[in-house]
């Protein structure tokens, strides 16, 4: 599935795109390491928010 997350890298908010089949979060803490702060997590197949 494709996403956007929302976070806050290096202390700038920014959007990031991505594409996983698993789990979005863990993508994202194994990519950006746990203490990234994820604001929003955007699900672009279907526009769910999460």
């Amino acid at each position: 599935m494709k996403y956007t997350a929302y976070i806050v890298l290096d202390g700038v908010y920014q959007p990031f795109e991505f594409e996983t089949d698993g789990n979005p979060i863990e993508y994202l803490w194994t990519r950006f390491g746990m203490d990234t702060y994820i604001d929003k997590l955007v699900s672009e197949d279907d526009g769910d928010t999460k």
